[in-house]
C-alpha cells in the first residue's frame, strides 16, 4: 500500500523565524513611528528659532534657503514613512503576505549596503572638516587625544557596522531560502 503523497497546495507549517522576525519589526517600528511622531514637536520650535535668526534671514531666497529651514522637517519626514512602511511590511510578513517579505528583504538590503558604504564616506566626511591649530602643548595634547577617541570610536563604530550588516545579510538569506519562500506561496500571500 503506498502512502498518500501531500498535495502541492497543502499547507506548510508556519515557521517560528518568520514569526520573531516580524514581532521584532513591529515592535521597533511602532516605537520608531512613536518617536517619528515625537520628534515633530522638537522639529518645530528648532525650526522657528531658525527662521528668527538673523543669519538665516539673511541669506537669499530660494533653494538652498528652503534646505537649510526644512531639513530637520524632511528628515523627521523620512523617517516617519520608513517606520510606516516597516510597521506596514512587518504586520504583512506576520500575515505570511509574499509583498511583505520581498519588502523587508529590499529594506534590509538597503540598510545592509548602508552600513558598509557610511564605513567608507563617514571618515571622507570627517577628514574634510576644519581642525583648530593647535599653538601651545596644552592643545596639542587635547588635539592628540581627541584624534585618539575618534580613531576608537571609528573602530568600534566598523565592527558593530559589519556585524549588524552580516546579520541583516543573514535574515535576507533567511528570507529568500526555499523553505520560507514556499512558506508564503503556500498560504495565498503571492497576492
Amino acid at each position: 500500500m503506498t502512502q498518500p503523497q501531500p498535495s502541492p497546495t497543502a499547507a506548510v507549517t508556519e515557521s517560528t523565524f518568520i514569526t520573531v522576525i516580524a514581532w521584532i519589526f513591529i515592535i521597533g517600528g511602532a516605537i520608531s513611528v512613536f518617536i517619528s511622531i515625537s520628534s515633530f514637536f522638537i522639529v518645530g520650535p528648532t525650526q522657528e528659532a531658525l527662521f528668527r535668526d538673523t543669519a538665516f534671514t539673511a541669506l537669499p531666497p530660494g533653494g538652498t534657503k528652503f534646505l537649510i529651514g526644512h531639513t530637520l522637517e524632511l528628515i523627521a519626514l523620512a523617517m516617519l514613512t520608513l517606520s510606516v512602511v516597516t510597521l506596514v511590511s512587518s504586520v504583512g510578513l506576520l500575515r505570511r503576505r509574499n509583498w511583505a517579505r520581498l519588502l523587508l528583504i529590499a529594506m534590509l538590503g538597503i540598510g545592509a549596503v548602508y552600513l558598509i558604504a557610511n564605513l567608507f564616506l563617514q571618515p571622507w566626511l570627517e577628514s574634510r572638516l576644519p581642525l583648530p591649530s593647535a599653538q601651545n602643548p596644552q592643545d596639542r595634547a587635547f588635539q592628540e587625544q581627541w584624534q585618539s577617541t575618534v580613531h576608537t570610536m571609528r573602530v568600534s563604530k566598523g565592527i558593530l557596522s559589519v556585524a549588524v550588516a552580516a546579520l541583516l545579510a543573514w535574515v535576507i538569506a533567511r528570507l529568500s531560502s526555499r523553505r520560507i519562500r514556499a512558506e508564503f506561496h503556500s498560504t495565498g500571500g503571492a497576492a
